[in-house]
């Protein structure tokens, strides 16, 4: 039972990556806009940092799908999601208004906040919980991983569906109300 858990939530976090990488790449001026606006590292090392950033994230989705580098990659999302989510930290901290978080696929403004937070701390439990059935996972036979590969892309698709439903114009005056 655990390494179905495990591969489910292994594709889906694998999921939330690439779909994630291949957005900034879509737009990666914006992408690069909302790095310099976290004002943590020098504006020259945006453009080159938001091309290392992109491929990490790619990497991981391959590293989540592949067993025998699972745990490293959840681990090394960990590490990533909180660097992320300290710079948001950061902005917050600073009352910067209106900085986008990158790390959304909407096309509108991702505003730093509580749900871009609550989305990354989400993704760290997820990812711990991947490193610890990875290290004590037991062998999956191919019915039971494809079962377990389609409940993690239903999984992701269920995330980003929310994250979709959350740009709609009416939904956002709601939450500013």
């Amino acid at each position: 039972m655990q390494a179905w858990v495990e591969t489910a939530l292994s594709t889906a976090a694998a999921f939330v990556f690439a779909t994630v990488a291949l957005a900034k790449t879509r737009d990666r001026s914006r992408f690069v806009q909302s790095i310099e606006q976290y004002r943590v590292v020098p504006s020259v090392l945006a453009r080159p940092l938001a091309t290392v950033i992109i491929g990490v994230e790619l990497g991981l989705a391959l590293g989540l799908l592949v067993p025998t580098y699972r745990s490293f990659a959840a681990a090394f999302g960990i590490a990533l999601l909180t660097l992320f989510v300290t710079a948001m930290g950061i902005v917050l901290l600073r009352g910067d208004k209106d900085v986008d978080c990158g790390c959304s696929l909407r096309r509108d403004l991702s505003p730093v906040g509580p749900t871009s937070l609550a989305r990354s701390f989400g993704l760290i439990l997820m990812l711990a919980l991947i490193a610890i059935l990875s290290v004590h996972g037991s062998a999956l036979g191919n019915i039971a991983s494809v079962d377990a590969a389609a409940c993690g892309v239903t999984a992701a698709l269920i995330y980003l569906e929310i994250e979709t439903i959350s740009s709609f114009p009416v939904i956002r005056r709601h939450r500013r109300a």
